[in-house]
């Protein structure tokens, strides 16, 4: 059985590394594909004259025991001038649509779309605190303001405010704000230890970045599984600041960059290995992969 990892032209991922880095072994054979060939290989092209990706061949047949798994979390503006070429006027998101077109065609896709990617849900901040708010998990959010435009935007009452965008999932450290920036975005810097999850449909992993700080497991696991049910995806990156008298969800991230090196979480690599072998001897696990 052979699984293919589709992955962004440019955009480096390192599920997408670490999975093709397993290789082949007797039960799965791994390997990495671009997007922009997995969609010519499967026989999608763009029309310039009617703006709209057409298929070349409507009779391509998939082997019955392919599998395949989307890591485009994202398509990047270098991967749409790949496709069509410099001025084409293509959108991302028609390149998502044509992803997602080809991806139907297989009937063991180890993942599923969500809101705004292949991968799982990506959403920008405040509205992932918005999700987790109603959760009613024991757990905060961060306090923060947005103002569009010319709107008000007052943060004297912020102790350690954080600009940045409200996709900015890794930017945590107190800044100030650029006359550049068109929407405006501040989040008071939480306090506590920052932790990092890292969940998949079967595991958790908990790595404190203070490395002397005793994580509090039962309670870590027990709000990444809810993080995990509302955003999908093989694997989910999750970010908490712990302190003694609350846990504050910071964000949920697909790109999991900061996943440095894979053998700093014990049994990591070894999971993911069962977790494919797992999916290959058994379909009926795909449907539960996000």
């Amino acid at each position: 059985m052979h699984l293919t990892v589709v992955h962004d032209d440019f955009q480096e991922d390192r599920i997408a590394n670490l999975l093709c880095a397993l290789g082949s072994s007797s039960v799965l054979d791994i390997s990495g594909c671009r997007l922009s060939e997995f969609l010519l290989n499967n026989g999608f092209y763009f029309d310039q004259a009617t703006s709209i990706f057409r298929v070349r061949d409507n009779n391509f047949k998939v082997a019955p025991n392919a599998l395949l798994l989307s890591r485009v979390v994202d398509v990047s503006p270098q991967t749409v001038s790949r496709i069509l070429g410099e001025g084409s006027g293509l959108f991302k998101g028609q390149v998502l649509w044509a992803l997602q077109s080809a991806s139907a065609r297989y009937r063991n896709v180890c993942s599923t779309n969500g809101l705004y990617s292949s991968v799982g849900t990506v959403l920008p901040l405040p509205t992932q605190w918005a999700i987790f708010d109603e959760m009613n998990l024991p757990g905060i959010t961060p306090k923060y303001i947005y103002s569009y435009g010319s709107g008000i935007f007052d943060i004297s009452t912020f102790e350690k405010p954080i600009i940045k965008s409200t996709y900015d999932y890794y930017n945590w450290k107190p800044g100030k704000y650029s006359d550049e920036m068109f929407d405006r975005f501040a989040v008071e810097q939480p306090s506590g230890n920052p932790v990092i999850t890292y969940v998949s449909p079967t595991h958790e992993w908990h790595v404190p970045l203070n490395g002397s700080f005793q994580v509090p497991n039962e309670l870590i696991s027990k709000l990444a599984r809810g993080v995990w049910d509302a955003f999908g995806g093989l694997l989910l990156e999750i970010l908490w600041f712990v302190d003694k008298e609350s846990v504050t969800f910071g964000c949920a991230s697909h790109y999991c960059v900061s996943l440095q090196t894979f053998d700093r979480i014990d049994g990591f690599v070894e999971e993911f290995q069962r977790l494919c072998q797992r999916v290959a001897a058994d379909h009926d696990v795909i449907t539960n992969l996000g």
